[in-house]
């Protein structure tokens, strides 16, 4: 065998073993399944598909919540690790419960029932948020840099 073919063969089964090693992690939102998962901040079962949120790390770790507050506390508590500060967040969305980012959702913060009393939901929407907000009289409307540094008041 020629040097020629050698090193083409060489750079086949290198260009191989790296692409081999070079898969992709999925960071999209995954399903809950509310009789398997668990809310880290308030352990409890996530019901209400309306107000979930999700982190999603960079390795593919998921970490799943039952309440937007329980997000933003997790959030807080957990800033400074690495893996957190390069996660994908989402949300779902009020109306239609599919996946939003967080950073892009329009949020309502209410007296509303959510699992944790938090009163935060959040929409795809700017529309739909404010349409929502006609509906309650003490709704403020949010963006995702005011839901983490809204003071939570509920006690675990």
């Amino acid at each position: 065998m020629g040097k020629k073919m050698v090193a083409i063969i060489f750079v086949l089964s290198l260009t191989l073993l790296l692409s081999g090693c070079s898969t992709q992690v999925d960071t999209s939102p995954q399903p809950i399944d509310s009789s398997l998962d668990i809310c880290p901040t308030c352990n409890m079962s996530i019901v209400d598909m309306r107000f979930a949120g999700e982190i999603v790390t960079q390795e593919g770790h998921v970490e799943k919540f039952d309440d937007i507050g329980c997000l933003a506390l997790y959030l807080k508590k957990n800033s400074q690790e690495p893996a957190i500060k390069e996660s994908m967040i989402y949300v779902k969305d009020y109306n239609t419960m599919e996946w939003i980012k967080a950073s892009e959702a329009t949020y309502i913060k209410a007296h509303i029932n959510t699992p944790m009393n938090f009163g935060i939901v959040g929409f795809g929407s700017p529309e739909a948020a404010q349409s929502f907000r006609k509906e309650h009289e003490d709704a403020r409307i949010m963006n995702w840099q005011e839901v983490l540094t809204a003071k939570q008041t509920v006690s675990f």
